[in-house]
């Protein structure tokens, strides 16, 4: 009797578990939805930072890093290309949206001091 109560208790572990995991999913949309319907890709922005400034562009790629605050993150266009995208909403990126595809749209920012660029990013969308 007391080992079918364990196996029960188990159970319900394990199910809890699986529900609780499934909702800290780093999938989903995220801020402002995303409307620029035309890819900008990341190493024209990257090759030319002064001509982007200001604009609202989109772009995609995998994410390899996340800021621990979920405040920014790096998207790699798959050849090493890397642009670092700034939350500019009310929305945190999950740390585990690494290694995931996103997309994101908002406006590019280049620093002052650096002359890199950054997405300033409304709205984001990781699958």
């Amino acid at each position: 009797m007391k080992l079918k109560a364990l196996l029960t208790g188990l159970c319900f572990v394990a199910i809890g578990a699986t529900l609780i995991l499934a909702g800290c999913s780093p999938s989903g949309e995220f801020g402002a939805p995303i409307i620029v319907k035309e890819e900008t890709a990341i190493p024209n922005i990257l090759d030319d930072p002064a001509s982007f400034d200001g604009k609202t562009v989109m772009v995609k790629g995998q994410v390899v890093t996340v800021d621990d605050d979920g405040l920014g993150f790096q998207l790699d266009n798959g050849l090493g290309s890397l642009l670092y995208v700034k939350v500019a909403g009310d929305f945190k990126i999950s740390g585990g949206a690494k290694y995931h595809l996103a997309t994101a749209e908002g406006k590019i920012a280049v620093d002052k001091d650096n002359g890199k660029p950054r997405l300033m990013a409304s709205g984001v969308e990781v699958k």
